[in-house]
């Protein structure tokens, strides 16, 4: 119901009335009012990390098919989730990066990398290594100071 609200919202703004009606709303009004409200809109949503085939199977229905050129793409670590999509959709498996590959993507987004002392290079290092092969995100690395 949250990410549903969290759409809406993004459509039409945060106002008081908005809010105070969003509260009010069943998960079956918010699919509704959703999709009520793109059904006449080119649309692409982007939903990350989808974890239960339950919200998807719920997410999917707010989504009106005008066949217009709409899309929704979803993030998932679940294969159920993924499979649940219709027959017309795309999965694309991701698969994880090297060791090599990780430290690349790493180098990249710290700027200052080449000036680490050689212990926060090798915390660095740890730190990509656990990660096992899943790129951190740039939040991730924003926070981290390696000064």
């Amino acid at each position: 119901m949250d990410l549903l609200r969290n759409i809406i919202k993004s459509i039409e703004g945060c106002t008081k009335e908005t809010l105070d009606l969003l509260e009010r709303m069943t998960k079956r009004d918010l699919e509704i009012y959703l999709r009520d409200l793109l059904k006449e809109c080119k649309y692409l949503v982007v939903v990350d990390d989808v974890w239960q085939r339950e919200a998807w199977e719920i997410l999917k229905r707010a989504f009106p098919d005008g066949k217009n050129g709409s899309r929704v793409i979803i993030t998932t670590r679940n294969e159920d989730v993924a499979e649940r999509t219709d027959d017309r959709d795309f999965v694309h498996k991701l698969h994880f990066l090297s060791q090599e590959d990780s430290w690349d993507l790493f180098c990249r987004k710290l700027l200052d990398v080449r000036e680490m002392v050689p212990e926060m290079e090798r915390l660095a290092r740890d730190m990509v290594e656990k990660c096992g092969g899943l790129p951190l995100c740039d939040c991730c690395i924003e926070r981290t100071s390696f000064v």
